[in-house]
């Protein structure tokens, strides 16, 4: 029990020192803010309002920290008739970050932030989504192809304290 204690209080430095070394690198990059962020589903229907609060509140803190619009912070929740977002597919991330792999240069910064659930199939990680899910490898590919510095972060990081 000690041993798990030691190693969760050992991965919470080390992310809490990765963010704050990202955060400082973020704030004295030149470049513009580019950012998406995805709500997935959920079977929780409170979980899936507070989900969608969440990522509402932190487009319009992006829009206000970054002075960005929302062609380059853009969200996306899986039901998007309550609000002014795209729904959460993968075609519609695909889409997306096709976009921003035009525009995006290397002295821009990128956010990803993934909020919902996620489960493992056949030893492959997949994002839980309306519709088709996005695994580890689909969305890796997708990420990679962004030129800027990559902020990424992800509901997921909270299993690893």
């Amino acid at each position: 029990m000690k041993d798990k204690m030691f190693f969760r209080n050992v991965k919470f430095v080390l992310l809490v020192t990765l963010f704050s070394f990202s955060s400082a690198i973020a704030e004295s990059a030149p470049g513009k803010t580019y950012a998406l962020v995805i709500s997935g589903i959920n079977k929780d229907t409170q979980d899936i309002i507070a989900r969608a609060h969440v990522a509402s509140d932190l487009q319009k803190f992006l829009l206000d920290k970054t002075k960005g619009t929302t062609d380059s912070v853009k969200i996306l929740t899986p039901d998007a008739e309550r609000n002014s977002a795209t729904t959460s597919r993968l075609e519609n991330i695909r889409k997306i970050m096709n976009h921003f792999e035009s525009v995006v240069t290397p002295a821009d910064r990128f956010v990803f932030y993934y909020t919902g659930q996620a489960n493992v199939v056949g030893q492959q990680l997949r994002f839980n989504l309306p519709g088709e899910d996005i695994t580890q490898a689909q969305l890796a590919q997708l990420l990679e192809r962004i030129t800027a510095f990559l902020l990424c972060w992800t509901a997921l990081l909270r299993v690893l304290l």
